[in-house]
């Protein structure tokens, strides 16, 4: 008995160019299922710069009543 064929990309190539070979959509933010819980917590807390901002704000004040001269 002869083998019969188990697989053939013939004519597929024109077929895909002729629907238009699309780009993959990406995502805006990559998914964190999987990722250790604490992990977020983590680094939600580094990239805040709330305390950053808050001693800026601390010295632009200073800054400017030493500026008028009332200290």
């Amino acid at each position: 008995m002869v083998k019969s064929k188990n697989h053939t990309t013939h004519n597929q190539s024109p077929k895909w160019y002729r629907n238009g070979i699309k780009k993959t959509q990406s995502q805006r933010y990559e998914s964190l299922k999987g990722v250790d819980p604490n992990h977020e917590q983590v680094s939600g807390k580094q990239n805040s710069n709330s305390e950053l901002i808050k001693v800026k704000s601390q010295l632009q004040t200073q800054t400017l009543w030493e500026e008028m001269g009332t200290v």
